[in-house]
């Protein structure tokens, strides 16, 4: 794939994969022919195949990058639950929008820090801990590694961060 041999960065806003009707009923159609509301989720369909291909892009040799669209969506950025739905590929339903593009919490977690930072060619300052790059990081509540890998993966969303520091400077304690 073209993307991959130009180590393209693509950057999703994992949140939005997964059904959500009223959305797909006015984009989906514009795309491809639906011969009725029960045709929209059809996993054959052009757009369930095509939509969010982040392993296939991945495995193509894109560099994947995590991004939020705050505020469009949301205000919040919302990481946590961005995190969720690239490895699940569920909504909040728990309807799967094509199982087969997931990607793994190691894949996400780089796409929020070292692509995140390459993409902003900022590496050299950021997106890893390392000995001379800032000291940017997050202190969170549960182990996401851990519910991904033991099948917990939508509980991912919940995790909350406890401590904030930029630059070597705690900026946020939660109480």
């Amino acid at each position: 794939m073209r993307l991959g041999r130009l180590g393209a960065s693509i950057a999703f806003t994992y949140a939005w994969i997964g059904p959500q009707f009223r959305y797909d009923m006015s984009v989906n159609p514009f795309i491809s022919r639906l011969e009725g509301n029960e045709m929209l989720y059809d996993m054959q369909s052009y757009v369930i195949r095509n939509s969010y291909p982040a392993r296939s892009l991945l495995e193509a040799g894109a560099v994947l990058v995590a991004g939020s669209d705050a505020p469009v969506d949301t205000r919040d950025p919302r990481p946590f639950v961005n995190m969720a739905r690239a490895v699940t590929r569920a909504n909040e339903d728990g309807q799967v929008f094509n199982a087969g593009e997931r990607i793994s919490i190691h894949d996400v977690i780089v796409a929020y820090t070292r692509n995140g930072a390459r993409a902003l060619q900022q590496e050299d300052l950021s997106g890893s801990i390392q000995v001379g790059k800032k000291a940017d990081l997050i202190v969170i509540s549960q182990n996401i590694v851990d519910l991904a890998e033991h099948g917990d993966a939508a509980r991912i969303a919940d995790t909350e961060v406890l401590l904030t520091m930029f630059d070597g400077k705690v900026i946020y304690q939660s109480n």
